[in-house]
């Protein structure tokens, strides 16, 4: 196949999941256009233009299809982009000024080589027998650091953006993000007079859609050598207003204020994600700013009250319960059972978020959390279903019983919701029935299924994860979290090179294997290592003089954010230090 023969240009956006290509790909056709320019999108809000297309993504992103080979991804995602371009790119350059796609078969070629660790040459005769000498006149990178872009991803859902189960792709884990991105920037410097690369971790949106703009105004109006050189030109860092974490904290404190002016900044360009940083945070600084977005987020501010409970956490809840009820709802799900505001937030809101109200309930065991199941049951059955993680009573299983039996017995488990639903009722649980449960269910929800092995240490669980740990190791290590036996540490040991989830699992854990864990890997994964501290081991020793080398060795939002988290307690404590001097002082 060749584009050569033809009138427009083709152009195409690559970059991980999160980077922000779809969003400036369609933001620059949408100019484009305004300039006059006949522009065709062969991707267009998420969804291909053709339907082949989208039907062969389909299958590739479907959790079902554990038993996927790495090889069959790769002709699946080649045969994705062929059909793209032989139904619709092609056409469209023979009309069309630009054309522009969201990926090609460079994601074919990363995820291959740098995500699966199929052998380059491998992977590169079979992109040449399917493709030829197909190459697009421009590749714009997209790059951005794999954990804002995790971030994002995370805003997303959270506002509705993104509701579809978890693919095939992410149960690989945090560590494929960031195989995949060392993957195209060394295809961008194998190829730099076709690829051009541009930072989004911090950089204008405005700016950036500006300088892609002009450059293939450019290319269009002066051909392609004039556009990539504008490009070039405008898409600097210090052009696009580009800053990059740099500052290496020598304390806590300063650490606290690298964050809060992150957040400063981020409130301007991208409200929403810095909404989504202050979740689970408190204190001076924090309370300010999650305030001053209570009107600009207020669906993110009222998800991140989750485990607060001060007193602005709860005027804020009652503040946000009419405007974003679901939410304020979930923010309950990590308070004491028996917490009486809690419960009476939940009857407030039963009536206008019921299902979200019936998740809240997660753990609770006590007669008025029963009766408000029963309350909620109608309007919001698969919800009051899986509030029922972790509870093993005989009032909890007559429910799960009750609940298959009215819709045609374990039958019903055929059905992705219902499947779903069941295994999160089962969290934790060790009985044979729920492991029968589980298997029934695992067939059309697998990650659901092993999700719901989380704080199960049991023969039948570990067995469950040496059964998925290669097909899905990030739920799988994911659900190791608190768990202090054999064989969770030799799984955490062989996985934690290429899965930070690994070292995520070790959350709050003082034992010795964490510690050496965590030093092992904590220049592999700062931001985990640092996260699984928390407020209490970064007050030890050996927390805070690891909390320290990531500061300044590992500059970077996610470690200041963990710095921000211990600062309360920090400051506390030092508070309690200056009484206890002053008092002996005084005696």
């Amino acid at each position: 196949m060749t584009v050569s023969q033809r009138r427009g240009l083709f152009v195409v956006f690559e970059g991980i999941d999160g980077s922000g290509k779809t969003t400036l790909c369609h933001r620059v056709a949408t100019e484009l256009r305004q300039h006059g320019l006949t522009i065709t999108q062969v991707r267009e809000q998420g969804r291909y233009s053709s339907a082949v297309t989208q039907s062969i993504r389909e299958l590739g992103r479907d959790q079902r299809n554990l038993e996927m080979t790495a090889s069959t991804e790769l002709l699946l995602l080649l045969a994705r982009e062929v059909q793209l371009f032989e139904e619709a790119t092609r056409p469209a350059l023979e009309h069309s000024d630009l054309v522009l796609a969201d990926r090609f078969v460079y994601t074919a070629a990363v995820m291959a080589e740098h995500g699966r660790g199929l052998p380059d040459q491998r992977v590169r005769s079979i992109i040449h027998a399917v493709t030829g000498d197909l190459e697009p006149d421009l590749v714009v990178l997209v790059d951005v650091d794999p954990q804002l872009a995790r971030a994002r991803r995370k805003v997303a859902k959270l506002l509705g953006a993104d509701n579809q189960p978890s693919s095939r792709k992410g149960l690989a884990g945090a560590g494929l993000q960031h195989r995949v991105r060392d993957g195209y920037h060394a295809l961008a410097e194998r190829d730099p007079e076709r690829w051009v690369v541009v930072d989004n971790s911090e950089a204008s949106l405005a700016l950036m859609q500006s300088a892609i703009v002009a450059g293939l105004l450019a290319a269009h109006r002066d051909g392609l050598a004039e556009g990539r050189r504008l490009l070039a030109e405008r898409l600097n860092p210090g052009v696009l207003g580009a800053r990059r974490p740099s500052a290496r904290a020598r304390s806590l404190e300063e650490a606290g204020q690298h964050f809060l002016d992150w957040i400063d900044r981020r409130m301007v360009s991208e409200p929403d994600l810095a909404a989504y940083h202050l979740a689970g945070l408190s204190g001076p600084g924090i309370d300010q700013r999650r305030v001053a977005l209570t009107t600009r987020s207020p669906a993110v501010i009222a998800h991140g009250l989750r485990g607060l409970a001060d007193a602005l956490a709860w005027r804020l809840r009652d503040a946000l319960a009419e405007v974003a009820p679901a939410e304020v709802a979930s923010s309950l799900l990590e308070l004491p059972a028996d917490d009486a505001d809690a419960m009476a937030m939940r009857r407030r809101l039963a009536a206008q978020a019921p299902a979200a109200v019936a998740l809240s309930l997660l753990h609770c065991d006590d007669a008025s959390a029963w009766t408000l199941r029963g309350q909620l049951h109608d309007g919001a059955p698969l919800e009051v279903l899986a509030s029922l993680g972790g509870l093993s009573s005989a009032r909890a299983w007559s429910w799960r019983e009750r609940f298959l039996m009215e819709r045609g017995g374990e039958p019903a488990l055929a059905s992705y919701p219902i499947a779903d639903a069941m295994c999160r009722s089962l969290t934790g649980l060790d009985e044979p029935r729920a492991f029968a449960l589980r298997e029934r269910a695992s067939a059309v929800a697998p990650v659901s299924a092993i999700a719901s092995l989380t704080g199960s240490g049991s023969d039948a669980a570990h067995a469950w994860r040496t059964r998925y740990l290669l097909r899905a190791p990030r739920p799988v290590l994911k659900s190791l979290v608190g768990l202090d036996d054999e064989f969770s540490w030799t799984l955490r040991e062989q996985s934690a090179e290429a899965c930070k989830e690994a070292i995520g699992s070790l959350a709050g854990m003082d034992a010795a294997q964490a510690w050496q864990l965590r030093d092992r890997h904590r220049d592999r994964w700062p931001s985990a290592v640092a996260a699984s501290l928390g407020p209490t081991l970064a007050h030890t020793p050996p927390g805070a003089e690891l909390l320290g080398y990531l500061l300044r060795q590992h500059p970077s939002v996610s470690v200041w954010r963990s710095a921000a988290a211990v600062l309360p307690a920090h400051a506390a404590r030092l508070h309690d230090d200056t009484r206890r001097v002053a008092a002996a002082f005084a005696e």
